[in-house]
């Protein structure tokens, strides 16, 4: 079953070049098509390119995160651990 799923976190940490590539190797496990935004950008969560100059979102702000695909409520579920346990 294909599912959507959003979510609004709200940074621990800034996302940082190492951060990010973290946040890139974690979704790529999935299967779902997930995107980041901030500040009404949004990117590829699974491209490295694409989180180049993404680097902005301070500690504090919020992103969105959504997913799409079977796999969507566990890859965001991971991501919101991710990003709560820095």
């Amino acid at each position: 079953m294909r599912m959507k799923k959003r979510l609004s976190i709200t940074l621990r940490r800034a996302l940082e070049p190492e951060r990010m590539r973290n946040i890139v190797a974690k979704a790529n496990q999935f299967d779902s098509y997930i995107l980041i935004e901030h500040q009404n950008v949004q990117i590829n969560a699974k491209s490295r390119l694409s989180t180049f100059g993404f680097f902005g979102a301070k500690q504090g702000e919020t992103i969105v995160i959504s997913a799409a695909g079977a796999d969507a409520e566990e890859a965001l579920e991971d991501l919101r651990s991710f990003l709560a346990s820095e």
